[in-house]
C-alpha cells in the first residue's frame, strides 16, 4: 500500500532508520536498499541521529503518520498530530484499541487511500474534534496536572504507606 501511495505521488514517505535488533550483517544501507526495492526511491529514510532529528520531530512535522503499533504515534496524537494505526496482519493483538477514525484493519488499498485522504481533508479543528475522545482514552494529556506529578504522588503514597 505504501508503494502505491509513493508511486502515485500522493504523499512523500519518510521512514525512521531503526537499528534495534538489526542483525550484524544489516546496515542502514541494506535497510535503505530494501525499502527502495519494495517501495521505490521516493522514500526518504531519516538517519538515526538522536541529537539532530528525533522520532517526535518526524511525527510533529508530518502531515500524517502511519504505524501498526507505536507509542510515539499515540503521543503524537495527544499533541494534535494526524495519525493512522494500520494493522493488516490479521492478528488482533496488534489492533489499535479503539475502532474508528484513527485505525484501519482492512488490507484494501482503496479503503486505505480513502482513509488517508479523509484524515488529510479535515481542518485541524475538525480533526481534533473527531479524535479528541479517542486520544483522551488512549493517552490523556493534562498540562495542569502532568503525568509525572501524578506518578510522583502515587509512588510517595505507596512508600509512605509501607513505613
Amino acid at each position: 500500500m505504501l508503494s502505491n501511495i509513493a508511486r502515485k505521488g500522493v504523499l512523500r514517505l519518510s521512514l525512521r532508520d531503526i537499528d534495534n535488533g538489526r542483525a550484524e550483517h544489516q546496515t542502514p544501507d541494506t535497510e535503505a536498499a530494501w525499502y527502495e526495492r519494495y517501495i521505490g526511491d521516493s522514500v526518504k529514510i531519516t538517519p538515526r541521529v538522536r541529537d539532530e532529528y528525533t522520532t517526535y520531530d518526524l511525527v510533529d512535522q508530518s502531515r500524517i503518520s502511519l504505524a501498526m503499533v507505536s507509542t510515539s504515534l499515540s503521543e503524537g496524537a495527544s499533541r494534535g498530530n494526524r495519525v493512522l494505526f494500520c494493522n493488516f496482519s490479521k492478528h488482533s493483538v496488534f489492533d489499535f484499541p479503539v475502532k474508528g477514525s484513527m485505525s484501519l484493519t482492512d488490507d484494501n488499498y482503496e479503503l486505505f487511500s480513502d482513509k488517508v485522504s479523509e484524515i488529510l481533508s479535515y481542518s485541524d479543528e475538525e480533526y481534533n474534534n473527531k479524535t479528541r475522545s479517542t486520544v483522551d482514552y488512549i493517552i490523556h494529556n493534562n498540562d495542569a496536572n502532568p503525568t509525572y506529578n501524578t506518578l510522583k504522588k502515587i509512588i510517595s503514597n505507596a512508600v509512605n504507606n509501607k513505613r
